[in-house]
């Protein structure tokens, strides 16, 4: 499984309290061709983009970057307590402001209307967070000033106090 798909399930993991009223699920692979079966609600998570800052280099790469998910919400109606302006509520109050993995908090990005195809509704929600990533370096073996591969990094903001780490050392 990829970085990118353990951050995937691990949103999909805080959404998990949406259950039983709604299906909660990866992003299926032809979206649009993808019938929706629940009664109320279904919601899909998917990788949507990561943008790298120029790398730091330190004992090792540091690379800063922003990862974005979307995230889905196909309802019957659009007000009310079973409709997508409710369930985009709700999204944002399980996702905004938890922290996954190695990243720091998820962040609001954006939300907006994509469809009413077939009495269905779509709304798509944009959530971010920050990654530090530490890329191994193929030079380490074979040139020795290099020195080893950075295999942690706890950054802190000194304004907000949000910490981001790189890869564990433990792992």
């Amino acid at each position: 499984m990829t970085w990118r798909e353990t951050l995937v399930d691990e949103v999909l993991t805080l959404l998990a309290p949406m259950k039983p009223t709604a299906t909660v699920a990866r992003m299926p692979d032809k979206p649009n061709k993808k019938n929706f079966r629940h009664p109320k609600c279904a919601v899909w998570v998917g990788y949507h983009s990561s943008r790298a800052k120029e790398p730091e280099v330190t004992a090792g790469n540091v690379q800063d970057s922003a990862v974005r998910f979307d995230v889905s919400v196909l309802t019957r109606s659009l007000h009310g307590a079973k409709g997508s302006l409710n369930y985009i509520d709700v999204v944002e109050e399980l996702l905004v402001g938890k922290r996954i993995s190695q990243g720091g908090a998820l962040y609001w990005v954006s939300d907006s209307y994509v469809a009413h195809d077939n009495g269905v509704w779509r709304y798509d929600i944009v959530v971010g967070m920050k990654l530090v990533r530490v890329p191994a370096s193929p030079n380490i073996a074979s040139d020795p000033t290099t020195g080893p591969a950075l295999k942690y990094a706890l950054l802190e903001n000194e304004q907000s106090g949000d910490t981001s780490v790189g890869t564990n050392p433990d792992e």
